[in-house]
């Protein structure tokens, strides 16, 4: 059942053409776990036909924009990944919460919901944004890549920050390690900003404040690479048994299932794993 805050939610995303494959089902999961939130996915390019017409399957509150970088006709994927922290619209701002993720994510209805676990993260903190630090055994510091914001807070420390590296990041003139290099990017923008170092507290306070992992649902690419096995490192994952299973059923995933059959077919062996957890 969708709370009246929801339309004050916002999910954001890229993707360029190899992640395009992904964009239905994002929609597909989200529009099932909060339906009146806003989606909205930036593709760096036209849009491919078979997503096109796989789109035309689905209905809500979603907008998928084609050439949303106008300096790029195409990029690669640490550069896709860069822009979704340097895009910066007025209307961001109506909503309360924002989250900037990835696009191969299959999202699930939680108790509390996305939205008010993330917010009580930052009222906690008195900072605008939920997201950790990496631990230092990950490689290079740097943030996840799955950022979560109050939009007018944020934006409004931030947008100078976003004018100085957008056009770096075009001129190739951002200097950092290739591993985790748009995370790398987070941060430094972050420590750059008046918002400075993050809190000294800020792993740990992060994971107390979610009912689940971090991806609240399952990260698809990395099930693809991975395998079932590394789902089970997820906390609280068995919770999201019940929804795992019937998101399987429905007719429309059988529809996006043919036209989509290897992203499909990994999510059918996701559900299959979720039957013996």
């Amino acid at each position: 059942m969708a709370t009246p805050s929801e339309n004050k939610m916002c999910f954001m995303t890229v993707a360029n053409r190899p992640y395009q494959k992904y964009v239905p089902w994002f929609l597909y999961f989200l529009n099932r776990a909060y339906p009146e939130a806003h989606k909205l996915v930036l593709l760096d390019g036209a849009m491919a036909d078979n997503v096109r017409q796989m789109l035309t399957l689905l209905s809500g509150n979603f907008e998928v924009r084609e050439r949303a970088f106008p300096e790029y006709t195409h990029t690669d994927a640490n550069t896709i990944k860069c822009l979704r922290w340097l895009v910066y619209e007025p209307a961001f701002e109506q909503y309360d919460c924002m989250s900037i993720g990835d696009v191969d994510m299959a999202t699930y209805v939680e108790t509390p919901p996305y939205m008010d676990q993330h917010l009580a993260h930052c009222d906690q903190l008195g900072i605008p944004y939920s997201n950790f630090v990496r631990p230092p055994n990950a490689g290079p510091r740097r943030m996840s890549g799955i950022h979560v914001i109050k939009p007018r807070e944020w934006f409004a420390t931030m947008r100078p920050i976003i004018d100085k590296y957008r056009p770096m990041l075009k001129a190739g003139k951002i200097s950092l390690p290739e591993q985790g290099f748009n995370e790398q990017l987070l941060l430094r923008m972050i420590i750059e900003s008046d918002l400075g170092e993050p809190p000294a507290n800020l792993f740990d306070t992060y994971w107390p404040s979610l009912a689940t992992s971090n991806h609240h649902g399952t990260h698809i690419r990395l099930a693809e690479c991975g395998g079932i096995r590394g789902l089970q490192g997820a906390k609280g994952y068995r919770t999201h048994k019940p929804e795992v299973l019937a998101a399987v059923k429905t007719p429309l995933f059988s529809q996006l299932s043919a036209m989509s059959p290897q992203i499909g077919g990994m999510l059918q062996a996701i559900a299959r794993a979720y039957k013996n957890f």
